[in-house]
């Protein structure tokens, strides 16, 4: 997954943001001319907006999905343990043959 590389900030103050409620397109102008906006509280970061575009969205809800992200680690810790499946199993499970069945078995070469 490509991030956005940040090449310019602006911050905004979590009051300025609530007050700026009326000023949305604004602060959306501003994200979108920087890229990304620091909110700030008493001088502390406590939340950055980043400005995305196309395929940016959907590869960010796929990385952030915690369903997704629960299963990958339970994949990864049944790997690790040595329960994995082979990858020659997947392949004739895919290519719909028996496990026993050679790779090239069943399958005609282009002549």
């Amino acid at each position: 997954m490509s991030h956005p590389k940040v090449t310019a900030m602006y911050r905004i103050s979590a009051r300025k943001l609530k007050k700026s409620k009326k000023k949305a397109a604004t602060v959306l102008r501003r994200l979108m001319a920087a890229k990304t906006v620091l909110v700030t509280r008493h001088g502390l970061t406590v939340a950055v907006l980043t400005a995305v575009t196309g395929d940016d969205v959907e590869d960010w809800l796929i990385a952030h999905n915690p369903k997704l992200l629960r299963e990958l680690d339970d994949a990864y810790s049944r790997c690790i343990a040595g329960e994995g499946i082979p990858l020659e199993d997947v392949m004739c499970e895919l290519l719909d043959r028996s496990p026993r069945e050679k790779p090239n078995e069943g399958v005609s070469s282009p002549d």
